[in-house]
């Protein structure tokens, strides 16, 4: 495995999911998966008690909302670097903290739009 692609799978591993597995070959895959990532415009509460802080965590960005804009980039990095497309999108949900009854409300009109265009 080059030395650049090394360093992209940890990156990319380090920005999606903590201790995932994706190897060289499952990457072009995954990215290929569509996926859209909804990011609360208001989630940047970094006082709360269950806000992940850690270092690896802070890592990722500063905030809710800065991670997952740091894990779309990243994984648009690593498209460009493959060469494939990435299917990954991302919506900013306006005025929206951590609170998942509001995420949820955002995010029902996207999949029924997406379940019902799988229909046809």
């Amino acid at each position: 495995m080059r030395a650049h692609t090394r360093c992209l799978i940890s990156r990319l591993r380090s920005r999606l999911v903590s201790g995932a597995h994706v190897d060289e070959m499952a990457l072009p895959t995954l990215l290929a998966f569509r996926l859209t990532i909804f990011a609360g415009t208001a989630d940047v509460d970094t006082a709360s008690p269950h806000f992940p802080n850690d270092a690896a965590a802070m890592r990722q960005g500063p905030t809710r909302f800065a991670r997952a804009h740091a894990y779309i980039d990243a994984a648009r990095d690593a498209a460009q670097r493959y060469g494939v497309a990435c299917a990954w999108t991302i919506l900013d949900v306006t005025d929206v903290g951590h609170d998942a009854k509001q995420m949820s409300a955002a995010a029902a009109p996207v999949l029924a739009a997406a379940l019902h265009a799988s229909e046809g």
